[in-house]
């Protein structure tokens, strides 16, 4: 430490100076190489070629899953609410357009003076219904539907299937399947006798129930009423 004697008689101190480097010409300067770039780039290239197909691939298959699901939510929804409201709500699905939507009986109509022969009947009978979980819903983008499966057997591929929800809880029995271009399929299937709606993650055809031949006699006598 230096120390200077000012002019009034008093030793003033100052700390030593630190001695200073020329900048080292090995310091690395800011930014990086063409190189560098380039590696990395090819890198990233990698990475999106192995994950970008199974990321859409698992895209695909939540969108088709999700469109299964809150058609199954719908149909539950309008099972609750038929029983709650005590009438009738029918389910309308588009099978060309692939679109769906609900209506009520138009209650200001009077039935009596409809002519069923006439195609615009239809628009006579019913009136759109639509709230905060009805609504009418275009199928996302590239997912169809496939076919539906009617409770008798019957299969229907076009046109406009309407599906009745009773006060009672009980419904019409179909089997919808929905796909995509990868041809994955997800099915609602609509119970009848008790209006549950369920999703699958693939191709479901339920069993048909067992008919019974009131002309076969019983195997044993205790299973008589």
């Amino acid at each position: 430490m230096a120390t200077v004697r000012s002019r009034a008689g008093r030793s003033v101190s100052f700390p030593p100076a630190k001695p200073t480097s020329a900048p080292s010409v090995w310091q690395r300067r800011d930014g990086f190489t063409f190189l560098e770039l380039s590696v990395v780039v090819v890198i990233m290239g990698i990475v999106m070629a192995v994950t970008l197909p199974r990321f859409t691939s698992t895209f695909s298959k939540a969108t088709l899953g999700g469109t299964a699901r809150r058609l199954a939510g719908t149909m539950a929804y309008l099972r609750n609410a038929a029983a709650r409201d005590g009438r009738s709500y029918f389910l309308n699905i588009d099978l060309d357009n692939h679109e769906y939507w609900v209506a009520v009986f138009n209650e200001e109509m009077d039935l009596s003076q409809i002519d069923f022969e006439v195609e615009d009947t239809y628009e006579e009978m019913y009136t759109e219904f639509s709230d905060g979980f009805a609504a009418r819903t275009r199928l996302q983008k590239k997912i169809e539907f496939a076919e539906v499966l009617l409770g008798d057997g019957e299969k229907i591929f076009d046109g406009i299937l309407q599906i009745e929800f009773r006060p009672n809880g009980t419904t019409d029995e179909v089997v919808i399947h929905l796909t995509n271009p990868k041809e994955r399929f997800y099915t609602v299937y609509l119970e009848g006798y008790n209006g549950q709606a369920t999703a699958y993650k693939h191709v479901f055809v339920p069993e048909p129930l067992p008919v019974l031949d009131y002309r076969e006699p019983l195997a044993d006598p205790k299973d008589a009423l």
